[in-house]
C-alpha cells in the first residue's frame, strides 16, 4: 500500500482496524486521494501531513472537467453585517437560463438549507477571499436535487446552501467576525436540513457498490481523518431535524445511516467502521462523553492546532466564545474548566502530543495512542487543584541513581527495594525512532533526580505495567497533591514479592 502512494498513518489505522481479508480488498481498491493526487512521503504513523493545509500555497481547485472558468465571490462586509444580526448567511445558488448559463449567488436568511462537510486539503475551501469556482457552485447545485426531500423543503432544488469557505471572512479585518462565526457552528450544522459530506475518493465510487466496499472507503477517507468533519457529523446528528448525514458519492447521496445499517454482517470493515461512529452522538456524563471522543480523535487531526480546543469544546457542548477569546496557550486549560470528571485511568495513558499546561493535573489528550476506557466506578474528580484519585502508592525514601543506560534507578520506600525505568518500549518502532527514545531518558532521569519528594502511583491495570512519576508538592490532610513528572514502570527486585 505504501509503494502505491498511499499515506503512513492511514495504513497504520487500517491495519489495527481491519482483519487480513479486508485490508486486502482495501489495498486493491483505487483510491483517487491517496494515488495520483496527494504526496504521503512525510506522514508519520499518527498524521497525515498531505491533508494538512498551508494557507499560504492553498490553491482552491476546480473540478475535472471544467476547462477554465471564474470565481464568484461573496460580500463579505454582507457576510458580517447577518453574523452580527444573529442570522445564519446563507447563498442561494442561482443558475440563468441556457441564453445566459452564467452561475450566481444571491443571499438569503430564512430558507431551509444543506450545510457542506468537506476536507479543505481536496480544494474547496479558500484561504484567501470568499470565493468558490463557478464549476464547483454548479456541481454543488446537481448534487441538491437528488437529496432526499424533507418537511421544510419538499422542493430539494430550493435548497440554499452554507459552506465555511464563503459563510466564514476570511479578510484581516473581519477577525472578529470570523470568531462570532466559529462559535456559531454548532447552531448552523444543527439547524441544517441535511449535511452532505463531499470528499474525492467518497466521490469516485458509485452508491451502486457493495456497503463492504462504500465503509473501506468511508474508512480510508480524508473526510474521516480531520478533526472538523467530526465536529461537523456530530452535530449534525443533535439539530431540531434529526439524523441528516448524507455520504455524497459519484452517482447521489447515501444516508449515513443507510450505509452502516447492518444487523446481521460479521464484516470486519463494517463493523470497524460502526466502531468509529458510534460516538454520534455522545451520550452519558462528562466522563463518559470524553472517554468515546478519545476513541474517535484518535485517527483525526487538524491543520491548526488552537482549532483542537474549539472543537472539543463544541462538541461537548460548551461555551465556544470563551475558547476563542483565549489566547492559543490558555485554550486547553480553559477546555479542561469545563470538565468536572474524568476517565481515573487518564494519568496513566501514553499521550504522543502530551504536555503539562501549567495547571496540575492537565494533559493534552487528543492524539493518544489508545483509547481512554471508563466506568462510573472508575471517575476521577477534576477542579482547580488537578485530578483527584485514591490509588496504592509508593512514596520513595531515596534513589540510586543509573549506572547503565538501559537500567535506570533502583529506589526503596524504606522497606522493598524498586527498579524505576521510563515506559517506552522498542516494540514496533525503528532504529531512528528508538534512537530518539533512548535520548529522552535523559530527561526522565532529570525528572527523578529533582524529584525531592517522590512518588509512584501504581495502576490497577496489570496487563499495561504503566505508573505515573510524580512530585509531592504538598498535603492536606489525607490528601496529596502531586505534579506529574513521567509515565514509567517498576519492578520489585526482591523475589518474594515477585512483579508488580
Amino acid at each position: 500500500m505504501l509503494r502505491e502512494g498511499w499515506c503512513l498513518s492511514t495504513t497504520t489505522m487500517l491495519h489495527e482496524l481491519l482483519d487480513t481479508t479486508r485490508l486486502y480488498m482495501t489495498s486493491r481498491m483505487r483510491m483517487f486521494n491517496n494515488s495520483t493526487q496527494q504526496d504521503h512521503s512525510s506522514c508519520t504513523k499518527v498524521e497525515c501531513y498531505a491533508n494538512q493545509v498551508d494557507e499560504k500555497t492553498y490553491e482552491t481547485k476546480h473540478t475535472q472537467q471544467c476547462q477554465g472558468c471564474g470565481h464568484i465571490t461573496v460580500d463579505a462586509e454582507k457576510v458580517a453585517a447577518i453574523l452580527r444580526q444573529g442570522q445564519i448567511p446563507l447563498v442561494a445558488i442561482v443558475e440563468s437560463s441556457s441564453l445566459h448559463p452564467d452561475t450566481q449567488l444571491e443571499f438569503v436568511t430564512d430558507r431551509p438549507y444543506v450545510a457542506l462537510s468537506h476536507a479543505w486539503a481536496q480544494g474547496l475551501g479558500n484561504a484567501h477571499t470568499n470565493s468558490l469556482p463557478e464549476c464547483q457552485l454548479s456541481k454543488i447545485k446537481g448534487m441538491f436535487s437528488q437529496l432526499p426531500p424533507t418537511a421544510s423543503a419538499p422542493n430539494s432544488s430550493k435548497l440554499a446552501i452554507w459552506v465555511d469557505t464563503l459563510r466564514i471572512p476570511v479578510a484581516d479585518s473581519l477577525k472578529d467576525v470570523r470568531k462570532l462565526a466559529i462559535t456559531r457552528l454548532a447552531t448552523t450544522y444543527q439547524e441544517a436540513e441535511h449535511v452532505l459530506v463531499l470528499e474525492t475518493g467518497l466521490m469516485s465510487s458509485t452508491r451502486s457498490a457493495s456497503r463492504i466496499e462504500k465503509c473501506s472507503r468511508l474508512l480510508s477517507s480524508a473526510w474521516l481523518r480531520r478533526l472538523w468533519t467530526y465536529q461537523e457529523a456530530l452535530l449534525s446528528k443533535n439539530g431540531n431535524h434529526g439524523d441528516k448525514l448524507q455520504i455524497q458519492f459519484s452517482d447521489g447521496a447515501i444516508h449515513f445511516e443507510n450505509l452502516l445499517r447492518s444487523h446481521h454482517s460479521l464484516c470486519h470493515s463494517e463493523k470497524a467502521a460502526q466502531t468509529l461512529f458510534m460516538a454520534l452522538p455522545l451520550t452519558g456524563n462528562t466522563s463518559s462523553r470524553l472517554s468515546t471522543l478519545t476513541r474517535t480523535l484518535q485517527y483525526r487531526t487538524t491543520s491548526k492546532h488552537e482549532d483542537e480546543t474549539i472543537c472539543l469544546t463544541s462538541v461537548l457542548g460548551h461555551d465556544v466564545h470563551k475558547i476563542t477569546a483565549a489566547k492559543t496557550d490558555e485554550r486547553m486549560a480553559i477546555f479542561y474548566s469545563f470538565i468536572d470528571c474524568v476517565p481515573r485511568n487518564m494519568i496513566f495513558r501514553t499521550f504522543p502530543a502530551s504536555k503539562l499546561l501549567g495547571t496540575v493535573g492537565r494533559r493534552n489528550h487528543l492524539q493518544q495512542s489508545r483509547s481512554i476506557a471508563t466506568a462510573h466506578s472508575l471517575e476521577a474528580l477534576r477542579d482547580e487543584n488537578g485530578v483527584y484519585v485514591d490509588l496504592v502508592t509508593l512514596e520513595f525514601c531515596s534513589i540510586t541513581p543509573p549506572t547503565w543506560p538501559v537500567w535506570h534507578f533502583v529506589m526503596t520506600d524504606g522497606k522493598q527495594h524498586w527498579s524505576l525505568s521510563p515506559a517506552e518500549s522498542k516494540a514496533g518502532r525503528n532504529e531512528e525512532e528508538w534512537k530518539k527514545i533512548t535520548m529522552e531518558w535523559a530527561a526522565f532521569d532529570k525528572s527523578v533526580v529533582e524529584a525531592v519528594r517522590g512518588a509512584v502511583i501504581l495502576n490497577e491495570d496489570r496487563v499495561t505495567g504503566l505508573r505515573t512519576l510524580v512530585s509531592i508538592l504538598r498535603e492536606e490532610g489525607e490528601t496529596r497533591f502531586c505534579r506529574f513528572l513521567a509515565l514509567a514502570r517498576v519492578f520489585v527486585l526482591t523475589t518474594t514479592l515477585g512483579r508488580v
